[in-house]
């Protein structure tokens, strides 16, 4: 529950059927209405950064996969380490990959899919989720859970959390950033 409307309401107690609220007046008060949220990056290619350690979710050719990798290595300037975001309406999204392929879900596991004239199903279908400290998570629609790195740890990505860490050291948060 997100808490997004605002209402007020008298809890009526006694058992008994009836009773009345009689509000004259509320303030709200939204210094940051908006938080700390950027627009989503509809259509434009990113690069996704773990707010654990840094290191960058990237695909690997060989095994057709997503995995984290070094910031500071020379595959993190490539092209395996940008997605472009494609809008599936509804705060949902896909990421496709330099090679047109599309992230997708296999039970826990991140593959990448070849979906060459085809739209992405469920299994593509990710919930762009903005934090209040201005990281994301994006959470599968197949099984509700985050992706999710091993921090310090280079390797697959999974699609395991089920929330963020209260620090966000838990490799289920990110960072973006905007190549074009």
């Amino acid at each position: 529950f997100q808490g997004v409307r605002i209402s007020l309401f008298n809890y009526n107690d006694t058992g008994k059927p009836g009773g009345y609220a009689d509000f004259d007046n509320f303030t709200v008060d939204e210094p940051r209405a908006r938080g700390v949220e950027r627009a989503l990056p509809i259509g434009r290619t990113i690069i996704l950064s773990s707010g654990a350690d840094g290191s960058l979710l990237a695909v690997d050719t060989q095994k057709m996969s997503l995995v984290n990798i070094a910031a500071d290595t020379s595959a993190a300037a490539g092209q395996n380490a940008q997605f472009q975001v494609v809008d599936l309406g509804q705060g949902h999204v896909a990421l496709k990959t330099a090679s047109s392929r599309l992230v997708s879900v296999a039970d826990d596991v991140v593959i990448l899919k070849n979906l060459t004239g085809k739209m992405p199903g469920e299994a593509e279908w990710f919930q762009w989720i903005n934090l209040m400290r201005g990281d994301t998570m994006l959470m599968s629609l197949v099984n509700h859970r985050y992706l999710t790195t091993k921090p310090h740890n280079p390797g697959v990505v999974a699609i395991s959390a089920t929330g963020p860490r209260p620090d966000r050291k838990g490799g289920a948060c990110f960072r973006w950033k905007t190549i074009q």
